[in-house]
């Protein structure tokens, strides 16, 4: 439990990542995207930046990479209000 979700009673955007992470670096696909979507991009640019860095993003696609990146992490904390 974050403190966002302990002291105010909802969870923050970024609730299960870390959790979401751990599960896909063990193997676990479905369990990762069940904690939280965005696991699996944050894995995948971790490998890129780390080991290839061989995406090299014009100004226009940053702005999309950044606004992608923005609703991944809020479309399913929203989502999780309605369901």
């Amino acid at each position: 439990m974050c403190a966002l979700e302990h002291f105010l009673g909802f969870v923050c955007p970024g609730c299960g990542l870390t959790r979401s992470v751990i599960a896909l670096l063990s193997g676990h696909f479905a369990e990762s995207v069940a904690w939280h979507p965005m696991g699996i991009l944050i894995v995948l640019w971790a490998v890129n930046f780390v080991w290839f860095r061989k995406f090299k993003f014009s100004d226009a696609s940053r702005k999309i990479v950044s606004h992608a990146v923005l609703l991944g992490f809020f479309v399913p904390w929203i989502i999780q209000f309605f369901i």
